[in-house]
């Protein structure tokens, strides 16, 4: 099946490079039926009208205003008068629509419980209605104001009672004051190693070492057959001459029941010479500290550190029940010549130089540093994990196995040699410019790094060179070998203590070696829910956020909604927080109760942290502002947004997105949909399996789609482009409809995504810098055009996953620009910030002041001096907002916003998918045009 973008660039008949190929692509039946069929319902007109009538007369009081200072003129009071009589003509149909919603609570209800819920519908409609006659008084004073100080005071009266009728339909519009958090950053270095050199070593040196120089566990023939079991010559290895249990037991992180490991360690046939050879060469090393994904992880993921690497050998050691355990280091790799750029460590790492390699760990949390001989760098320095194994030592090279001279030996899969190349430069800018030709001047279906390698490719034909010479990464040279090595290909300094660990040589890593993921929804300052997962267990597993009601009369209201569209209840509806990892509640105290209506906004605060490591102190306050004292915290967002009853997969990228994984998950997906009805809230756990599911994916796709970009642009600008562990969500979106200020009913609103945690892990290959600012500015052309995409990506992958078009930051400056001319977008810096409110649009005043604190922070913000309107064909106008991008290379941050309260990608949910190309209208919003027309087709995008 062609994914939704490959559709649209043959209708289009572009030339350009290709989207990226969706790895795991879902079958149309499965989106129609989990997204575009239980969303094919009604809007409200009238709901719908009075809106627009209400955003009519705020955008004329407005400008009356602002262009005439309060002057009169005949023109003016036309359309005011227009106004006023429109806003009369609706006052009949919303009188009906309550008489309706109180016919239904009359058959709904036995008779005690609708005569109280009668009186509060009563209630509720004389206070609604009352406010047509609170506005037409307002509107009339300025008709009548004698004077044009008595017309400027009326004025200012009716946008005041305009601006509190409508306040609760601006929740996705109003920018918060505070200063603002960046929602990409570049990642911080290990700070000094929290672990504890000790005198001790472990048992492969504890005893003598002249017994290790001959060969062990034979790299034979395989013999597929159960694993044998643990000899009683393997207690050599213990002091007491008993095998320690624990060394062949299954942990949170060497999974050695997995039926899948098991069956590896069989094929490989339970040899640890075929074991440390196999994850040697089909595990890359990903640098990072801690246990993120553990065996299983890494083996679906194909890639892990040095700890997950060590996990999964002593996964497979144990279920060939061979003793195995732990080490935890110094380790120094030098070379006795050195050879920059072509050096053991720099092959290991693509690395050019020794500062370089050591930067490349350092950002992903290892303590380390280049080493020096005599004032020559001649390696690095690194704090390691490895694996020690209790096996066989004897005499023999292939021959039948014997038991005789049971040892513990080294084993080290994670450190592995590389081919290098010495990869071509050629030099090419990208233009963010919105001039004709340049990628921000129109809409385009081709990425930013795609553009970007079309450019590149261009080049580097024209220098007669090819595209697979750009990066210096080469593959792992094979690990041939018939027996084990006797000892480690580097020499280790000094053995630590694991923070927690009792030994240097532990049989399962500590509580603190792992990373843990924390959940904390709040009311205010109520927390409603607080949960932590551990993330070796968490990493392939989906991990979603939902809401259940609290209350039995909320449930009863929660059985017939269908997820899309229902009448509220007069005496409303209670929810709380639920936090389930792959369809089961995580356990933890019992959760608070909140309001459903979308204007109720709760704190979601998702914290990764890891005992074991220092980061300083990189991590968001909780309060969403200045940073978390923790230097523990490796990151964490905090989103001021989330609505109650939405459905949220949230995630903390473990790196574990490979091609497998997505496939596996699509599947799963594609199962769940077709063997349930369409989704509903009152069916949990179909609705976590099939709406859940699809959540999780996307996000999943979205981040391994920032790590391949990453990576891609790194390679073509000389850059180790690595991600870090980004964190983020994607949400059905819940809107409330209204009349007035009063919630009415709620339906689902359209998709979001929101990576706010994005983080970027850049080292230029070839560094010699020395500061912070240095190293910074070097890669900035790499890690701007990597966020550049990120940004992208945000409308991507719901043109990918949902068959429907959406916007983000790139794509609103796009619109924007496509719209009108050069001059439509602005550059606000701290040489213009103060004249703001001329430079800019009426309608963006709602962003003024979280503009204005990014550039006091030392931002540059490109911003389209109108606010956008969104809408889809057939779903109404579904967004509205703007999208700014925050550039600030003094902090290394980007703000990519959209309306000013989130950062991300927003996608309509239609009736049906869109499979040829964008049918769909955008329009920046002009005092001239009405808003009732945004919806209708007439557009400046269609």
């Amino acid at each position: 099946m062609k994914s939704f973008l490959a559709l649209v660039l043959a209708a289009c008949a572009c030339q350009a490079l290709a989207a990226p190929k969706d790895p795991a692509p879902l079958p149309d039946d499965v989106v129609a039926k989990l997204l575009h069929e239980p969303y094919h319902q009604p809007i409200d007109p009238i709901a719908q009208q009075l809106q627009r009538r209400l955003a009519d007369t705020e955008a004329l009081v407005r400008r009356w205003q602002r262009e005439a200072g309060g002057d009169a003129s005949a023109n003016r009071a036309q359309q005011l008068e227009a106004q006023i009589e429109s806003l009369a003509q609706m006052k009949a149909p919303v009188r009906q629509r309550l008489l309706e919603r109180q016919a239904r609570t009359e058959t709904a209800k036995g008779k005690k419980a609708q005569a109280s819920a009668l009186k509060a519908q009563g209630r509720s409609a004389d206070k609604l209605l009352g406010q047509f006659d609170l506005l037409q008084q307002a509107l009339g004073k300025i008709e009548t104001a004698a004077t044009p100080e008595a017309r400027s005071q009326a004025l200012a009266g009716a946008l005041d009672l305009l601006r509190q009728t409508r306040g609760r339909l601006r929740d996705r519009e109003e920018a918060p004051s505070a200063v603002p958090w960046p929602t990409a950053r570049l990642g911080g270095e290990a700070g000094p190693s929290p672990r504890k050199r000790v005198d001790a070593v472990p048992k492969y040196l504890a005893e003598q070492q002249a017994r290790y120089l001959n060969s062990v566990a034979s790299n034979g023939a395989i013999v597929l057959a159960a694993a044998p079991a643990t000899p009683a010559e393997a207690g050599q290895c213990y002091t007491g001459g008993t095998v320690d249990a624990a060394d062949l037991a299954a942990t949170l992180d060497a999974q050695k029941d997995d039926p899948e490991i098991a069956a590896l360690a069989e094929t490989l046939g339970h040899s640890p010479a075929k074991i440390l050879a196999w994850v040697h060469d089909n595990i890359r090393y990903e640098p990072y500290w801690g246990s993120l994904k553990g065996a299983k992880g890494a083996l679906v993921a194909g890639g892990g550190n040095a700890t997950d690497q060590a996990s999964l050998m002593i996964a497979l050691l144990r279920a060939a029940n061979i003793p195995a355990r732990y080490v935890s280091g110094e380790i120094r790799i030098t070379d006795p010549a050195p050879a920059q750029p072509g050096g053991r460590a720099l092959r290991w790492l693509g690395a050019k130089t020794y500062v370089a390699a050591a930067n490349i760990l350092a950002k992903g949390g290892i303590p380390a540093g280049p080493y020096s001989l005599d004032g020559q760098q001649v390696g690095i320095y690194l704090d390691h994990v490895w694996v020690e194994a209790c096996v066989p030592y004897s005499h023999y090279r292939g021959a039948a196995v014997t038991n005789a001279g049971h040892r513990w030996v080294p084993l080290d899969a994670a450190f592995k040699d590389k081919a290098y190349r010495q990869d071509i430069d050629v030099n090419v800018s990208f233009d963010y410019g919105f001039d004709s030709g340049d990628y921000l001047a129109a809409r385009s279906d081709q990425l930013p790094h795609e553009r970007y390698a079309r450019d590149v490719e261009t080049a580097a034909l024209a220098q007669g060179k090819d595209l697979a010479d750009l990066s210096p990464e080469g593959g792992i040279r094979p690990l041939k070998l018939d027996i084990l090595p006797a000892s480690l290909p580097y020499t280790v300094t000094s053995f630590t203590l694991l923070t927690g660990a009792a030994s240097v040589e532990p049989s399962t890593l500590p509580g603190a070696h792992r990373y843990a993921l924390d959940v904390t929804v709040k009311s205010g300052s109520t927390a409603l829910l607080t949960r932590s997962v551990s993330y070796p267990d968490a990493a392939l597993k989906r991990l979603t956020l939902s809401f259940t009601p609290a209350d039995a009369s909320s449930q009863t209201w929660w059985d017939g909604w269908n997820g899309s569209f229902a009448t509220l209840p007069a005496s409303g509806v209670n929810v709380k927080p639920v936090l389930k990892l792959e369809g089961a509640e995580v356990a933890g105290s019992a959760a608070g109760s909140t309001a459903l209506t979308s204007s109720n906004l709760l704190t979601t605060i998702i914290r990764l942290s890891l005992p074991d490591s220092d980061w300083g102190t990189q991590c968001i306050a909780d309060s969403g502002t200045g940073n978390d004292p923790d230097v523990t915290c490796v990151n964490k967002t905090v989103y001021d947004n989330i609505k109650p009853g939405g459905y949220h997969a949230l995630q903390a990228h473990a790196f574990q997105t490979s091609d497998r994984y997505l496939k596996e998950r699509a599947q799963q997906l594609i199962d769940a949909v077709r063997a349930n009805p369409a989704p509903t809230p009152a069916a949990p756990a179909a609705y976590d399996a099939t709406l859940g599911e699809f959540l999780h994916l996307a996000l999943a796709k979205y981040l391994r789609y920032g790590v391949d970009s990453s990576k891609q642009v790194g390679d073509q600008m000389n850059v180790a482009g690595q991600r870090g562990n980004d964190i983020g969500l994607t949400t059905v979106d819940l809107k409330t409809e209204y009349l007035f200020d009063q919630p009415y009913a709620i339906k689902a609103g359209g998709l979001l995504i929101d990576v706010k945690g994005g983080q970027s892990r850049f080292t230029k290959l070839d560094t010699a810098a020395t500061t912070a600012a240095a190293l910074r500015d070097e890669i900035w052309p790499a890690f701007k055009l990597a966020l550049y995409s990120g940004s992208a990506f945000e409308h991507y992958i719901w043109q990918e996953m949902a068959r429907t078009d959406a916007v983000s930051t790139v794509r609103g400056l796009q619109f924007a620009r496509q719209a009108g001319t050069a001059s439509d977008i602005v550059t606000l810096n701290a040489a213009n910030i103060a004249q703001y409110d001329t430079l800019m649009d009426a309608s963006m005043a709602p962003y003024k002041t979280q503009i204005t604190n990014y550039v006091n922070a030392g931002a540059t913000v490109t911003v389209p001096k109108k606010k956008l309107a969104y809408s889809a064909e057939g779903s109404g106008e579904v967004w509205n907002g703007a999208v700014y991008m925050a550039e600030n290379q003094g902090q290394g941050s980007f703000g990519a916003l959209i309306s000013g309260n989130f950062g991300g990608g927003y996608g309509a949910l239609t009736p049906s998918p869109l499979l040829t190309d964008f049918n769909v209208n955008y329009s920046l919003i002009d005092p001239a045009i009405p808003s009732s027309l945004l919806g209708s087709g007439t557009g400046y995008f269609s």
